[in-house]
């Protein structure tokens, strides 16, 4: 018998298939590190164990879209992946929540509609993967001026509009992806000034 009163690491990457439920039923909150990646798990996508920092459920066959109220799960979530799924829908508003994160992986799945500007204007995060899905609409909000980015990554999309100036606050960034969209516009020449990029996709 399993006692989970004091479970803080719980992995089970490459396991088997099934319900997340059924592995996540006896969890407890004190759980830390929840990695589920590399299975057959199918379903709505669980909300993750509220004091949990780690969250990875990439590459499973989850098919539901985001629940409304995932962020008030994640007030502490520092990385946190859904890549390659079958999720659709919107992005809720609450990952606005989700003040401490730091990676944020939603790449290969269907989720369409606007970027929240909450996700640009965020302080802390440094990875934002949004890689082919079918996000629409302008980048809206501002990178702050303590941008910490250092992979934004937003190709395959159907992104529309200008590449913001803002993104040149990034000091950090070495990878700006924004191949692949319906972006309209002329060379961003401010790019020159940002002596970390690496790779540059337009």
């Amino acid at each position: 018998m399993i006692s989970s009163s004091f479970l803080m690491l719980l992995n089970l990457s490459q396991f088997a298939g099934g319900s997340a439920t059924t592995f996540l039923q006896f969890c407890s909150l004190s759980l830390s590190t929840l990695d589920l990646h590399s299975n057959l798990l199918h379903g709505r996508i669980p909300t993750p164990p509220q004091f949990s920092n780690y969250v990875d459920y990439s590459n499973n066959n989850f098919f539901s879209s985001i629940p409304d109220d995932i962020g008030t799960y994640m007030s502490f979530t520092v990385f946190f992946s859904v890549s390659k799924n079958k999720i659709s829908g919107i992005m809720p508003a609450s990952i606005c929540s989700a003040t401490y994160l730091q990676v944020l992986d939603f790449s290969n799945n269907a989720l369409s509609g606007g970027i929240p500007s909450c996700l640009i204007e965020n302080e802390a995060l440094a990875v934002l993967n949004l890689r082919r899905n079918m996000f629409s609409d302008t980048l809206s909000g501002n990178f702050p001026g303590n941008c910490n980015l250092q992979t934004l990554d937003l190709n395959g999309n159907l992104l529309e509009g200008t590449i913001p100036e803002s993104v040149a606050n990034c000091k950090e960034l070495e990878v700006l992806n924004l191949g692949n969209n319906h972006i309209d516009d002329n060379f961003p020449c401010w790019l020159k000034n940002m002596r970390s990029l690496r790779v540059l996709v337009l």
